[in-house]
């Protein structure tokens, strides 16, 4: 009789379950990319196909925003009235700026104040009214400005 060797030995006693685990590993990697196929064909796609000679891409991207803000339900209407507004930070009454998420102020040309969103924009007329609200000034804008 041949003797067996130590790795003919372990896998007598583990090679079944080694099988079984990797058996189980790959019916639940199948299992889950079927999954996703069939999400993915769930999915409806539109496509419109357009004659792409004669578009302009400025006018292009700007039919996209359009078509966008129609699928959302925002009327293109009053997109033109928001236009008009264009910035807060261009207003007079804002001298100093902070961000909603932060307690500090920032001048409106200081390049952490360009860097506040729109939506999170606190503008202030001085350092006082901002001061006045809690807000403290930021460092790095703050070298030589007075108000």
């Amino acid at each position: 009789m041949k003797k067996m060797s130590t790795l003919q030995k372990w896998w007598g006693r583990h090679g079944q379950t080694i099988i079984m685990v990797v058996i189980v590993i790959l019916a639940s990697v199948i299992s889950f990319k079927l999954g996703e196929i069939k999400a993915f064909n769930d999915t409806k796609i539109d496509v419109t196909v357009r004659d792409i000679k004669n578009i302009n891409p400025a006018q292009e991207k700007a039919n996209t925003a359009i078509e966008a803000l129609k699928r959302q339900g925002i009327d293109i209407n009053k997109v033109g009235d928001v236009k008009k507004d264009v910035s807060k930070r261009a207003s007079k009454d804002c001298v100093f700026v902070a961000s909603r998420n932060s307690k500090k102020y920032h001048t409106k040309d200081c390049k952490y104040g360009k860097k506040i969103k729109e939506s999170n924009l606190i503008c202030f007329k001085s350092t006082k009214e901002a001061q006045g609200k809690g807000y403290s000034p930021a460092g790095g804008c703050f070298k030589k400005v007075t108000n």
